[in-house]
């Protein structure tokens, strides 16, 4: 019993022992862990984001850890985003900005955005959002009031503002704003700025090249239209419009080209358009076209095809000139023409046009036709009219030229034999002045006219010989009626007479 007793006092001993050292071990373990817990704690205080404790249990100091450990992943995961983020807003091209909606003071800018306002770092940090925007059809107030009501009913605004830098420089961004509940300052609006003042004034410049663009289509000298393939009027400028006498609201898109022209002129158009659509050009046209008060203008039109990548027709690009008047003064100028041509055929009359300087002669079909040609027998050169000439006239003519040329006389006129075809000469009485003078006042154009007056000096020929010959006869009776006279004086007369009548050196031959 005593034995029993003893063997239980010493087992009781030995658990006690037993449960103090496993005690012991349990602390010391628990100690440790949560020792290094807190060392890991003031570490990633510190910044080691790399800090991890080491799970030595699977109890709950182990869970513990291993929380601490994925705690410590996902806050280097985010200190990573979060340096991310901070290297995009400080490296961004646009001007980034945060602005509280409460009372509208900026409260963050990134670097750009103090680089576009010319502003230094933390500079406008507690100022109002005004005074980085400039005054223009709005005031800065006016301005914020029209983002702020649109955030309110949107979340977001989009558009250009008109900005200005610390130098008091103004220029222009495109601004994006949308808002952001901060967890420090409440609502805060977040801009993001471009800056657009290159592109503005790219867009002013192109903007007024394409207003003189217009202009000069509009109001050109000629007209312009284009046509679909129906031939409906897709565009018209203002120039043909007015010369039509219509809107444009007449036209586009309702009436056809068909519509505007006569029945003689649709004829040409239906002929000409299909293969216009087909060529893709077209040059010259004449149509006489109908004006709204139905007055009747004369056009000549030229276009060109627009077609698709295809090479389907789309529309023309067309060119029309006002030649009414144009072709009233060429039919003028032609009656004109035809009369003073009747008129100098009937008077039977050769006119003649000279180009001084290249030698080139027009001639009127009369002109040729009194040397006994057709008009397409004579080369129309100054030197086929010259070798026409009899060779004593030539240096005569040439001298008249000339002094006419030098402004002595105030026309040319001189008598010409020139060779008909039949081998004969004619006598023409060329008449004729310069009209036309170059640059260096010499003479470029003479015109004239040639009249063949053979009959008159074969007229003036026959009255000579034939007083000639009364006053011969009166001579030789008035010699035959003086007694003194013998027949040797008489037959001298007689044959001096000859001589002049008959130009011959021998006279009459007498015997003794």
């Amino acid at each position: 019993m005593e034995g029993a007793i003893k063997l239980m006092y010493w087992l009781l001993i030995v658990a006690v022992i037993t449960s103090v050292v496993i005690a012991n071990f349990i602390i010391k373990s628990i100690t440790s862990q949560l020792s290094s817990l807190n060392t890991a704690i003031v570490e990633i205080g510190g910044g080691n984001l790399d800090t991890r404790i080491e799970i030595l249990s699977n109890d709950e100091i182990g869970q513990v850890a291993e929380s601490f450990n994925n705690m410590a992943k996902e806050l280097k995961d985010q200190h990573a985003e979060l340096s991310l983020q901070g290297e995009i807003n400080n490296n961004m091209a646009e001007g980034v900005s945060l602005t509280r909606a409460s009372d509208g003071v900026i409260i963050h800018a990134n670097p750009r955005f103090y680089e576009m306002f010319g502003y230094d770092k933390g500079e406008v940090i507690g100022k109002h959002v005004t005074v980085i925007i400039a005054s223009s059809k709005h005031s800065p107030e006016e301005t914020v009031n029209k983002v702020i009501e649109s955030l309110k009913k949107y979340g977001y605004w989009h558009g250009e503002v008109h900005n200005v830098k610390k130098d008091g420089t103004e220029f222009w961004c495109m601004v994006t704003v949308s808002t952001f509940e901060h967890h420090q300052y409440g609502t805060v609006w977040i801009s993001v700025r471009t800056d657009i003042t290159e592109k503005k004034k790219m867009q002013e410049k192109l903007s007024k090249v394409s207003e003189e663009i217009f202009d000069l289509y509009n109001n050109a000298p000629c007209g312009y239209h284009s046509i679909d393939k129906d031939g409906i009027f897709l565009q018209m400028n203002d120039t043909e419009l007015n010369w039509l006498g219509y809107t444009r609201e007449e036209v586009i898109g309702k009436m056809k080209f068909s519509d505007l022209i006569t029945t003689e002129s649709l004829k040409t158009f239906q002929y000409n358009y299909p293969l216009f659509k087909q060529r893709g050009w077209v040059r010259d046209l004449e149509f006489e076209m109908i004006r709204k008060d139905e007055s009747i203008m004369t056009a000549l039109v030229s276009a060109t095809a627009i077609k698709d990548n295809d090479g389907n027709y789309v529309m023309s690009r067309s060119t029309l000139y006002d030649i009414t008047e144009i072709k009233n003064k060429r039919e003028t100028i032609r009656e004109l023409k035809e009369r003073l041509e009747f008129a100098i055929e009937g008077s039977e009359q050769g006119a003649w046009d000279w180009n001084v300087q290249t030698g080139d002669v027009i001639m009127s079909p009369y002109w040729t036709k009194m040397l006994g040609y057709e008009e397409h027998e004579l080369e129309h050169s100054i030197s086929m009219v010259m070798s026409l000439m009899h060779p004593d006239d030539k240096g005569v003519v040439s001298q008249l030229l000339e002094k006419h040329f030098r402004g002595e006389t105030d026309r040319f006129v001189s008598e010409i034999r020139y060779k008909h075809k039949d081998g004969s000469y004619r006598w023409i009485l060329a008449r004729g002045k310069v009209f036309k003078w170059t640059k260096n006042e010499k003479p470029l154009r003479i015109i004239g006219i040639n009249t063949d007056i053979t009959n008159i000096k074969m007229t003036q020929e026959s009255l000579k010989r034939e007083l000639q010959f009364k006053s011969a006869l009166a001579e030789v009776t008035e010699a035959l009626l003086l007694p003194e006279m013998d027949i040797k004086d008489i037959a001298e007369i007689v044959h001096r007479q000859a001589l002049n009548l008959t130009d011959s050196k021998y006279g009459l031959c007498l015997g003794d």
